[in-house]
């Protein structure tokens, strides 16, 4: 498994935050863990359940919160982990708490129809990233 570390923390989140151009800390968090889990790239950031809500960083929303400026300014983005969030744009705020779901416990808190397009956009996540 490859590890973003070659970057600051601030950097990955910049390079990821201008490929999925979205900064809702939800569908940040929620996209950015399940870039990760299907690139098969790790970062330092660690995630805990949310349950059916998929799943929460701390660390990546004090971020967001006391770094909101500094994310800003910061020029120097990597384009591979732009692509990675510019592929999870294409998921809207509901997709990407069940996707996020699915992969952290499976269909425990998901209703079988979300678990249904859960797994379709899943799918669908997982080809894009092999193309």
């Amino acid at each position: 498994m490859a590890v973003i570390v070659e970057m600051d923390k601030l950097g990955v989140l910049n390079s990821f935050i201008k490929g999925f151009k979205r900064d809702n800390p939800a569908d940040v968090i929620n996209a950015f863990f399940i870039a990760e889990k299907l690139s098969g790239k790790s970062s330092s950031f660690t995630f805990q359940n949310r349950d059916n809500s998929g799943v929460d960083s701390p660390e990546i929303r004090r971020l967001l919160f006391f770094n909101s400026k500094a994310l800003e300014r910061k020029r120097e983005i990597s384009k591979e982990i732009s692509d990675l969030g510019h592929r999870m744009s294409k998921l809207d705020s509901n997709e990407l708490m069940w996707v996020a779901q699915l992969i952290r416990n499976g269909e425990t808190h998901l209703f079988p129809e979300e678990a249904k397009k859960a797994k379709k956009r899943l799918e669908e996540l997982s080809d894009a990233l092999k193309a």
